[in-house]
């Protein structure tokens, strides 16, 4: 995403360290990079902060004043104060300088003029140490990242639960589930099936949430969960047990052969099962989606596994899609007015995402469309040269659109582009040139409002091409 968004940079970090950070070489464009990660699209961060020049040195008879300080040039009214470490041994020994020092800064913001409990703010403000003279100093959106300290919860053992086990679900759900869903997903009298559940600490989270629980395990269950009546036991191996009636939860805490498991996830009941594939329009008789795809045989052998299921299926095959622009050209649009780029008389129909995702959903949800599969494109066949002009009129811009060669774009794309992948494009462009783009009606067709023109899309995304304001 740095990439794209032209902010380049270097990751510093060192093995086992418990954290990174990305130090872009442009401190605007840094900012404004963080501002626009998502921080639910990244995999394994546990949390994502947005941090000034590391403070080495701190004095160790007033490590207080210099935070303070630095925590002030952030900002003034904050929803929460956290003080972190790195989640190491190293790091471990850290916890007892932040519990100390905690009331003296939380004092010092205050003298200062900083709320650090305001819930309508929209920052959070962390101190993370990385020794015990040296701390960064940051904030996250108060709305996104983790709920915990360090994104790690810190939740009691319950008493009456019969093993600790229970905490593995209680955290998930709280991580997964966002609280505006819980209350409709999690409701009670939903069916769940627990497999390898004794002693039946999953199984105490889903009766505690009012659900009815069969419990599949050829272990002691805890007698106290199957006096509710809300439990059954099924003795019998989880890994052979298949349900005979729809359920709407199915939790598994076995860890022996894993792919048995992700087997038996992937269909716990005889029911069948609803799938929405994302695939390619690699079947439309157009030449834009007619030249060798590196993709094309993996996509298909998908469909084929899919076709020799039980599952009702739904092939999306979305054209070119609109965000391939913030991809493609933003970088350029941030940091000049003259994008560079091969055929620009070559056209398309972009289709916004937005416009993908409401046809999967009422894909999902409606058994009125559940035809064989939606070729997905924007309303319109644009030309790149038109649409580069397009996301110009959404800036407030004259953007020029530049023409490159084939072997231009070879050189300009090395290093960050598949080769593979540059002369796919090429060779679709080349071939579309002198027709106008295939267009469909599918997404009025299924949503029952006209698709979103790329006018429409660069307006939206307008923001993201114009870079930090300096």
């Amino acid at each position: 995403m740095a990439l794209d968004m032209g902010a380049d940079g270097f990751v510093r970090t060192r093995p086992d360290s418990g954290f990174a950070v990305f130090e872009p070489h442009d401190a605007a464009l840094g900012v404004e990079l963080g501002k626009h990660i998502e921080f639910r699209r990244l995999v394994f961060p546990r949390e994502l902060v947005r941090a000034g020049e590391l403070l080495q040195g701190l004095p160790a008879g007033d490590r207080v004043t210099p935070i303070a300080k630095a925590a002030k040039a952030l900002g003034k009214r904050f929803a929460s104060l956290w003080l972190e470490m790195p989640d190491t041994n190293e790091g471990k020994g850290l916890s007892a300088l932040a519990r100390t020092l905690q009331p003296h800064l939380e004092k010092a913001l205050r003298a200062s003029g900083v709320t650090f409990d305001d819930p309508k703010a929209e920052e959070r403000l962390h101190v993370f140490f990385v020794g015990t003279a040296a701390c960064y100093v940051g904030i996250s959106p108060a709305s996104e990242g983790s709920g915990w300290p360090m994104g790690i919860a810190r939740l009691r053992m319950p008493g009456s639960a019969p093993s600790r086990s229970t905490l593995k679900l209680a955290e998930a759900l709280l991580e997964f589930i966002p609280p505006k869903e819980a209350e409709r997903l999690l409701a009670p009298g939903m069916q769940a099936v627990d497999l390898g559940a004794a002693p039946g600490g999953w199984t105490w989270q889903l009766v505690r949430r009012g659900m009815h629980v069969l419990a599949v395990d050829n272990g002691d269950l805890d007698p106290a969960l199957l006096e509710t009546g809300q439990v059954k036991q099924r003795r019998t191996d989880g890994h052979t047990f298949r349900p005979t009636d729809p359920v709407d939860w199915m939790v598994c805490d076995m860890v022996e052969s894993p792919s048995r498991i992700a087997r038996l996830a992937a269909r716990p009941s005889g029911e069948p099962r609803r799938v929405v594939y994302l695939s390619a329009p690699y079947k439309t008789p157009h030449p834009f989606f007619q030249q060798p795809n590196p993709m094309r045989e993996l996509l298909a052998e998908v469909e084929r596994l899919l076709e020799a299921t039980t599952a009702r299926t739904v092939v999306l095959r979305p054209g070119m899609f609109a965000s391939n622009a913030l991809h493609w050209w933003g970088p350029q649009i941030r940091n000049g007015d003259v994008v560079r780029w091969p055929y620009g008389a070559a056209e398309t129909a972009p289709v916004d995402e937005l416009d993908v995702a409401a046809v999967a959903a009422r894909a999902l949800f409606d058994d009125q469309h559940l035809g064989p599969d939606y070729v997905l494109t924007g309303p319109e066949s644009l030309s790149q040269t038109a649409q580069v002009h397009t996301i110009g009129d959404a800036t407030g811009r004259r953007i020029t659109f530049e023409e490159l060669s084939p072997d231009e774009f070879r050189r300009q794309a090395a290093g960050t582009w598949p080769t593979a992948v540059a002369d796919m494009l090429l060779d679709a462009w080349r071939a579309t040139l002198g027709r106008p783009a295939y267009v469909t009606s599918s997404i009025e067709e299924i949503v029952g409002s006209p698709a979103r023109t790329f006018s429409h899309w660069a307006a939206d995304n307008a923001a993201a091409f114009r870079g930090p304001q300096l």
